[in-house]
């Protein structure tokens, strides 16, 4: 996102967060979601909604106007304040709208202290799409209708997973970003900058117990100087050791890694 867009983004959600509660901040999510698919769908109205050139006034009645019999105060002050700010792209309306919408629908989580709760969800689900690609293709098949991938969703979640975590990947589906796979990472980053922290994924060869993932954990944080959320695969390709990515920084000591580095050098 260009520089302009992405300033205009941070704004709009330091705006919300000094007025949004926890009673709210879920229909608040929901209601701001709503007016992204309307958005999506209608790429005229997004356009007018985004001019810079068409006074911020008149973009503000434009939107009470198609909204405003349909979602609530917050949500309209928030598309309001959306309107009334400058992006480089008509679509950066909607994909700010989307940040603030996940940071709102995460914010009751947060406030209850399982926000590392709904990241391990979101990440677990994630797994669960690499490893089942009919499921992976059915949640992204432009074919199949928003209410169907829904309804599928729902039915592979059960209670599996949180209120919050569910809510978001209702969203998810909806296929703004492509592939389940792709929304789920993006949501996931979100959510991961918005609190100024760093997203890790450990692959070890067994589970590491609480106390092995905590150490872990803050060895990382001490390296990175950033809080870090730490996920981790269980894979048993990983002969001993570990190997963290944290960003695009790879940090490996398995013994695979360890004996083809070795094959290397003495074949060279």
């Amino acid at each position: 996102m260009a520089s302009g867009s992405a300033r205009s983004v941070a704004e709009l959600i330091d705006d919300v967060e000094t007025t949004m509660d926890e009673a709210s901040s879920e229909r608040l999510g929901s209601e701001l979601f709503g007016v992204i698919a309307v958005l999506d769908a209608q790429p005229t109205l997004r356009r007018a909604l985004s001019e810079p050139a068409v006074p911020v006034e008149n973009k503000q009645q434009l939107g009470d106007a198609v909204f405003g019999g349909q979602i609530g105060r917050p949500a309209l002050d928030v598309l309001s304040a959306a309107v009334g700010k400058r992006w480089s792209r008509p679509g950066h309306l909607s994909d700010a709208l989307e940040e603030v919408a996940i940071i709102a629908t995460a914010a009751s989580a947060e406030e209850s202290g399982k926000l590392d709760d709904v990241e391990d969800e979101l990440f677990r689900f994630g797994r669960i799409l690499d490893a089942n690609p009919d499921l992976r293709e059915a949640l992204s098949d432009p074919g199949v209708s928003v209410e169907g991938k829904r309804s599928l969703l729902d039915d592979v979640l059960g209670r599996k997973v949180g209120k919050v975590t569910k809510n978001l990947l209702t969203q998810v589906v909806a296929g703004r970003h492509g592939s389940p796979t792709r929304g789920i990472a993006h949501f996931q980053s979100v959510l991961a900058a918005r609190h100024q922290r760093l997203l890790a994924t450990a692959w070890v060869a067994t589970d590491l117990n609480t106390e092995q993932r905590a150490r872990m954990t803050k060895a990382l944080s001490d390296i990175y100087h950033r809080e870090v959320h730490l996920d981790v695969v269980v894979d048993p390709t990983v002969i001993g050791g570990v190997r963290v990515m944290v960003g695009d920084d790879l940090i490996d000591s398995s013994v695979e890694t360890r004996l083809a580095e070795a094959q290397r050098q003495l074949i060279g």
